[in-house]
């Protein structure tokens, strides 16, 4: 199970597919004050208005909702958390 104190250290990486149809996949390695979890799978949902800006829901055990800033050129992107009492940000790029 994941700590979810915020004074835990814990850092991920992760590979994320959006499907240009509102549909994201991928996994995710973290390790969660030194314990490691490997290729854990994710999956979310998102919403981008004109701007290329909107929100990302987790799904699952993991449900959290994001804010969601895409570059109009779909190089990349940042994401940041929309829980309280939380600090999480993800940068995004494109492979």
């Amino acid at each position: 199970m994941v700590n979810l104190d915020p004074t835990f250290p814990r850092v991920m990486v992760a590979v994320w597919t959006f499907d240009g149809q509102g549909n994201m996949s991928g996994f995710n390695t973290s390790s969660d004050g030194g314990v490691i979890r490997r290729r854990t799978p994710i999956a979310a949902t998102y919403d981008l208005d004109s701007d290329c800006n909107g929100t990302l829901t987790f799904l699952g055990t993991s449900m959290s909702e994001w804010e969601l800033f895409v570059n109009t050129d779909g190089s990349g992107g940042e994401t940041l958390r929309l829980t309280d009492g939380t600090i999480s940000t993800r940068s995004l790029r494109k492979r």
